[in-house]
């Protein structure tokens, strides 16, 4: 069946006084079927973001290609919205770090402390319908936290289990 598709293209340009303030852009393609999904080769795919900004980027290359990324932040939010540039006049606001918005883009986000045991519950209900997690802490952090592949995988036999370091 044929279901008709929008591109959509989202820019992200900072001006001011008509002038550029920085060089710095972001853009986002992706097409959407007229129920407002994304389509794309991984369209199909959840992934669970736990990346700090050493992995924001494969996870927003992911939502590019039109998986579902859910960005897993601390209680205190991603450590990436705290990194310039910020929009003008309003450094160090966590909604409105640049980087953040650029490498964090076409992800949902959901706020979980990962040490606690109900947010940990929460997260292992998550992982049982996603296919893929990504995760950027040190070698061993997520086995200490009862998070390793091995408790994932007893969850969701399916998972694969990304590292950035």
């Amino acid at each position: 069946m044929w279901l008709p598709t929008v591109l959509v293209i989202t820019a992200l340009a900072v001006v001011s006084d008509g002038g550029p303030l920085c060089s710095w852009w972001a853009a986002s393609f992706f097409a959407v079927d007229v129920k407002g999904g994304k389509l794309g080769m991984l369209s199909p795919y959840r992934v669970l973001d736990l990346t700090d900004e050493r992995g924001q980027l494969a996870g927003a290359t992911l939502a590019d290609l039109g998986a579902e990324v859910i960005l897993v932040e601390p209680p205190d939010g991603s450590r990436s919205r705290r990194l310039p540039p910020f929009v003008a006049g309003r450094e160090g606001d966590p909604e409105a770090s640049l980087w953040f918005w650029s490498y964090n883009r076409g992800k949902r986000s959901i706020s979980m402390d990962l040490d606690d045991p109900t947010d940990r519950g929460r997260f292992l209900e998550l992982v049982a319908s996603a296919d893929i997690v990504l995760e950027s802490d040190r070698p061993g952090a997520m086995a200490e936290r009862g998070l390793g592949y091995d408790e994932l995988a007893a969850v969701n036999p399916g998972i694969v289990v990304t590292s950035i370091s």
